[in-house]
């Protein structure tokens, strides 16, 4: 288990204040809680509720949102890049986002 020495604060104006907590944290309390026990509560928190609904998203290889995590894509069922406007099909489709690759414009 590490050792925790000092614990850091911020409060919402960006003021950090910093407590020394001694040697170890293994039996620190702090409000009536063990530190080490609610550190490790939090972490396991963000480790649970990563990918779930309601939870937190995690990033694929790239470090994007996967498309799986994001929501309902609002009736656009397909995207369409070209590398110039005039490249676009005469007639558009329903539900297709255009992107003009030359100046990253967006057309429904």
């Amino acid at each position: 288990m590490a050792t925790i020495k000092n614990i850091s604060v911020k409060d919402k104006n960006n003021v950090v204040a910093t407590y020394n907590i001694g040697a170890s944290a293994n039996n620190v309390d702090y409000n009536g809680a063990n530190v080490q026990d609610r550190l490790d509560s939090l972490k396991s928190a963000a480790f649970r509720d990563a990918g779930a609904a309601n939870g937190v998203a995690t990033l694929d290889e790239n470090g994007k949102v996967p498309s799986a995590q994001l929501p309902p894509n609002q009736g656009i069922d397909n995207v369409a890049e070209y590398d110039s406007y005039d490249l676009f099909p005469t007639v558009g489709g329903y539900h297709i986002l255009y992107i003009d690759l030359s100046n990253n414009k967006l057309y429904r």
